[in-house]
């Protein structure tokens, strides 16, 4: 059985290589064109399931903040709103992901809502879950949020020395002793050659 399969692996491989792609600088036609440009195409947000709901989520427009105040109360009192969900809850029901890194970077808390603080732009806050997209979005905008701005770590410079950490119960990030930075950027020693570029 083996043989037989090498056998006409081969001869596929030597009838490949004799004759040229036919498809290799050649136009070709495609097959989903019809159904797209008749507007018949089907993507994930054209699934309608019997019972199916919809999610809002409320993103921080903070890119490093605390969370002083959060309140869903209203959107969780909206006709239709199945559920409003904070951080704080959605951490007391799942477990942190997992992280994949070197030393204390393994031990970073990482759910899927921000809890106390936000760590960058867009991350989720709340989360409204309602019975149609509509109901979804006007109840994401009833739920109050207030931040305390913090400084935003932008260079590795600033994240070995900040006092503002993104993960504050990890320390200072200098765990890395090869590692040398300063206000223009950051680079290895103890190497014998040395390539200075500050990426922005």
């Amino acid at each position: 059985m083996a043989t037989t399969l090498r056998t006409k692996r081969k001869k596929a491989e030597a009838a490949a290589a004799s004759s040229p792609a036919k498809w290799v600088g050649q136009p070709i036609r495609r097959k989903e064109e019809d159904r797209l440009v008749r507007g018949k195409g089907i993507f994930v947000d054209d699934q309608k399931l019997m019972g199916m709901l919809h999610i809002r989520f409320v993103r921080s427009s903070y890119g490093h903040a605390k969370i002083t105040r959060l309140d869903v109360s209203k959107a969780a009192a909206l006709p239709g709103v199945v559920c409003a969900l904070t951080g704080a809850e959605v951490k007391s029901m799942v477990k942190p992901f997992i992280e994949i890194g070197p030393d204390a970077g393994q031990k970073i808390a990482d759910y899927p809502m921000a809890v106390d603080k936000v760590v960058f732009q867009g991350e989720p806050v709340a989360a409204v879950v309602a019975e149609s997209r509509l109901i979804a979005e006007d109840a994401a905008e009833l739920v109050e949020v207030e931040y305390e701005p913090l400084p935003p770590v932008l260079t590795a410079g600033i994240a070995i020395g900040t006092e503002y950490l993104s993960t504050a119960t990890l320390g200072k990030l200098s765990s890395r002793p090869r590692m040398w930075c300063t206000s223009g950027g950051c680079t290895f020693i103890d190497f014998p050659v040395l390539r200075w570029r500050t990426m922005r």
